[in-house]
């Protein structure tokens, strides 16, 4: 953040009072006189014993290390009292908040740290969830600086703050490019020779996070709709974790109906064998419409059985039947939800860190119902065949769950921790607020001195 710097304020200079400017007075209480002018000075008088401010966006970060000294020059025979704002309740502290004009997207977040050129910004309802988790009563939040040692472990650079102090939160990187695999989460609590069945009807093409060592040994039943005319093949594809490189691939044939019947016949149920010979890790695992003489996803995976005990989905999903996920989600994190077939009007319950009820209704049937959901939570839908939309991972049991990566890359607005590479100061600060009272002094210079003491 910088470890000194200085704001002069020319008292009686136009633009004293200019509250976009780096150090400006105020005067709610009217207790200055306008300008006064005396040969080349230029000054306020104070008319009345009641208190203006001298406002200012601190140049450094303003900690219990960082001496502030004020040096005015005044002419009076009156002693000037002054004080930190105080909040009313007894308290005096400083007062903190971002300079009104620069950078939007930083709105509701708050620095927490700074590695060389790069600055960590939290959201405010990650700050304020941390607070309820250590019941305490007050502006947290907002005075992070007094508790970061409640919430925060030292680090010596970005990543490895990131690694001790938001696991699993969404992250944002502005200005630099990250490359997913130095995030890769190995502890995922792998279970050798551990198996999960999964008994939800899934619509279409899927993708899924596996974790796996030494092979793949998955069973699919594949349920052909036959709502369209065309064949119905899948294609079973392993890839390695970014989707850069196919392991191994099989195919689910059509169940032998390509018209437009609807006539329910017996799943296709197709073993798939795959040897690995690296280290345990995790795999994207693609069941994939293959488009041909169909050009509809005309399936349904009704079963899956494979060779480990973590599994998580990766992008949207469409369940056609009573659905239920466990997902673990940061704080905010976006989710929505699209139906279109009569009589699928529900209530979609979430229980766990973030409870509610979201109403699909006849009056919203489709249209995109956005929500947002926080913490680990277990998502029930009483009927299914919808589309759900969301960066999330879900799983079908809590115990199957895991993190594919040690952070959220989060591609959306509204991420839980910031990372802006570049100096940060040039456009962001924080304000504090000094509080003066006198009565009949010239106030005709101010000058705040920062300087962060060494340890």
């Amino acid at each position: 953040f910088g470890y000194s710097g200085q704001l002069v304020l020319d008292v009686g200079v136009d633009g004293d009072m200019d509250y976009t400017r780096d150090i400006y007075l105020s005067d709610p209480n009217n207790a200055l006189t306008p300008v006064q002018r005396y040969g080349k000075e230029t000054f306020r008088e104070v008319r009345a014993e009641k208190p203006f401010y001298l406002n200012f966006y601190a140049p450094i970060d303003i900690t219990n290390r960082t001496k502030v000294t004020m040096d005015m020059d005044y002419e009076s025979d009156s002693p000037v009292y002054i004080e930190y704002f105080d909040d009313g309740s007894g308290k005096t502290y400083w007062r903190r908040y971002y300079k009104p004009g620069f950078r939007p997207e930083l709105a509701g977040y708050i620095p927490i740290a700074s590695y060389g050129s790069e600055t960590i910004f939290a959201k405010q309802e990650l700050m304020e969830f941390k607070c309820r988790q250590l019941n305490f009563s007050g502006d947290c939040a907002q005075e992070w600086y007094w508790y970061r040692d409640w919430y925060f472990d030292n680090a010596s650079d970005v990543d490895e703050w990131l690694v001790k102090n938001a696991l699993y939160e969404s992250v944002y990187f502005y200005n630099r490019l990250v490359a997913q695999e130095d995030y890769v989460n190995d502890d995922v609590g792998y279970v050798e020779g551990e198996w999960t069945e999964i008994n939800t009807s899934l619509r279409g093409t899927h993708e899924f996070y596996v974790y796996l060592n030494e092979s793949l040994n998955l069973t699919v039943w594949k349920q052909d709709l036959n709502w369209y005319d065309g064949a119905d093949d899948v294609s079973v594809e392993l890839w390695n974790m970014d989707g850069s490189r196919l392991i191994c691939q099989d195919t689910i044939p059509d169940d032998g109906i390509v018209n437009q019947s609807s006539e329910a016949t017996a799943p296709v149920v197709k073993n798939t064998f795959c040897a690995l010979d690296q280290e345990p890790r995790t795999y994207l695992l693609k069941l994939k419409f293959v488009k041909g003489s169909n050009s509809y996803t005309d399936f349904a995976t009704e079963k899956i059985k494979i060779n480990t005990n973590k599994i998580i989905t990766k992008g949207n999903l469409l369940p056609l039947k009573e659905t239920e996920l466990y997902t673990s989600a940061s704080i905010g994190s976006p989710i929505s939800f699209y139906y279109w077939h009569m009589g699928k009007n529900q209530d979609i319950t979430i229980e766990g860190e973030y409870k509610n009820t979201i109403s699909l209704s006849k009056e919203n049937q489709t249209q995109i119902i956005p929500a947002s959901i926080s913490g680990k939570n277990t998502i029930y839908f009483p009927k299914g065949d919808l589309w759900i939309y969301s960066n999330l991972h879900f799983s079908f049991t809590e115990s199957s769950h895991f993190e594919p990566y040690s952070i959220k890359f989060n591609q959306d607005t509204n991420p839980s921790i910031l990372i802006y590479d570049g100096n940060y100061r040039s456009w962001i600060y924080k304000e504090d607020n000094i509080a003066l009272m006198a009565d009949n002094i010239k106030i005709k210079n101010i000058k705040l001195v920062f300087k962060h003491e060494p340890l």
